[in-house]
């Protein structure tokens, strides 16, 4: 009997049997254990106030259950915890498990941080203006006379205190270090205040930068002086005078006391008579853009026509003949 019963549908038990096996063994492998997750926490505000407490960003949470399904939930991920503070009355919020969808058989163990303080305030908006930031030194030839801005203000919001504290919103530093040409550029806005945001999400503004020459000036001794526009042989004295000028920095090395002309022009008296004796004004010729003279001392000179000179000596670009410099009015 024993024999027929162990003989009799032996395919069927030999099935069941490895059936059996298998189930063991997965049973047996498919253990209970603990994993640790962080899960993101968005907040549900009511919409005229805002969160000013230090609200919590992540919880790390421990769930235990069977591998299987644990490895199962890791691999889709979690959604962050939503929070809704629309209705929330109290001092003081309590994470718990009310706030997660588990899988069957899974168990909550522990929230960290469980809790965390609540503080609402009233949600302002302030219009500030916008602070340019500029560091570095401009090119030394150069000096930073104008820098603007546009817009000039923006709209900040958030909670009432901070937004009634903040008084401008500065950009990021503009670097002008060794800059020289006037430029305008855009650039980002410093972040404000935590909590502090800029209204209609405008975070970059455009900065005009205006550079102008940087001006010095040099006194130059014993500069010859020519008579022009004259067809006589003439006289001066003196002969040679101090001139000052203001110039911008980068020209100065191009200014020598060669490259200077000082002129009389003398072209009101062709019709004097030899001998005669006048004064006139003194000017500098054919200087570079942005060289203003400062002074002339003198600034005239005594000029004596001693003898006309034919036609064919008289320089055509004058319309008359330079004095030779080394010469001075007879006594």
């Amino acid at each position: 009997m024993l024999r027929r019963l162990l003989l009799q549908d032996v395919n069927l038990k030999a099935t069941a049997l490895v059936l059996s096996l298998i189930l063991f063994i997965f049973v047996r492998g498919d253990r209970v254990s603990d994993v640790g997750v962080m899960v993101p926490v968005i907040y549900q505000l009511p919409d005229s106030m805002v969160l000013v407490s230090d609200p919590v960003k992540r919880l790390r949470v421990t769930l235990s259950g069977r591998e299987s399904t644990l490895r199962s939930m890791l691999r889709s991920g979690f959604e962050p915890v939503q929070v809704d503070l629309t209705r929330f009355e109290g001092k003081v919020f309590y994470f718990d498990e009310n706030l997660f969808e588990l899988e069957p058989g899974v168990r909550l163990v522990s929230i960290q941080p469980s809790r965390m303080e609540v503080v609402l305030e009233q949600r302002a908006r302030k219009e500030v203006p916008v602070a340019p930031n500029v560091v570095g030194t401009p090119d030394p030839a150069f000096r930073l006379v104008e820098v603007s801005v546009q817009p000039r203000k923006i709209v900040v919001e958030g909670a009432k205190s901070p937004v009634r504290k903040i008084t401008e919103v500065k950009t990021i530093p503009v670097d002008v270090d060794g800059r020289w040409e006037s430029t305008e550029i855009e650039v980002a806005l410093s972040q404000p205040e935590e909590g502090l945001v800029f209204s209609d999400q405008q975070s970059r503004v455009r900065v005009q930068l205006r550079f102008e020459p940087r001006y010095t000036e040099r006194e130059y001794a014993a500069v010859p002086v020519e008579v022009v526009n004259t067809g006589w042989r003439t006289g001066i004295r003196p002969q040679t005078i101090r001139v000052k000028l203001d110039a911008p920095v980068q020209l100065l090395p191009k200014l020598e006391a060669s490259s200077l002309r000082v002129v009389a022009d003398a072209r009101e008296l062709e019709a004097k008579p030899p001998g005669s004796q006048h004064r006139l004004e003194l000017e500098v010729d054919n200087l570079p853009d942005g060289v203003k003279v400062l002074e002339l001392r003198p600034n005239r000179v005594l000029v004596k026509l001693i003898q006309r000179l034919p036609a064919e000596v008289r320089s055509p670009e004058d319309g008359g003949v330079r004095l030779n410099r080394a010469e001075g009015p007879e006594e």
